[in-house]
């Protein structure tokens, strides 16, 4: 009994740091398919001790860092806001959260996946 409720004990721990690390806070990268150029883009996402969100999304191609005024995270629901290029983006994580599927807005909505970057799954498997 006593091993049974220990181990229980455990699994609980591991799936409660499992979520934590599994946030939106790190480092994301996608292609922006914009007609027949490919756009490189780098999310950095980061998160205070009090919860709130900031980032940047840097456009690789373009050389440009652009800060996102609004970052909402609602369950597996993902929101952005660039407003100094007057861009939205929606998606949501997939259930491994390895990956954010979803739309960018900027007049026509075109489709962006978000893939975690693999320097932020090492360190998100060594904080475990």
């Amino acid at each position: 009994m006593i091993f049974f409720l220990a181990a229980m004990g455990l699994s609980l721990v591991s799936i409660v740091a499992g979520q934590s690390s599994a946030g939106l806070e790190g480092e994301w990268k996608g292609t922006l398919a914009a007609g027949p150029t490919q756009l490189r883009l780098v999310l950095t996402v980061s998160k205070d001790a009090h919860g709130a969100y900031s980032g940047n999304l840097n456009s690789v191609d373009q050389s440009a860092v652009i800060p996102i005024d609004v970052i909402r995270v609602e369950g597996d629901s993902v929101h952005l806001e660039l407003k100094q290029v007057d861009g939205v983006y929606e998606g949501k994580f997939k259930a491994d959260r390895s990956e954010i599927e979803g739309t960018w807005s900027q007049g026509s909505p075109l489709p962006l996946t978000f893939k975690r970057s693999s320097s932020n799954a090492k360190t998100t498997s060594g904080a475990q």
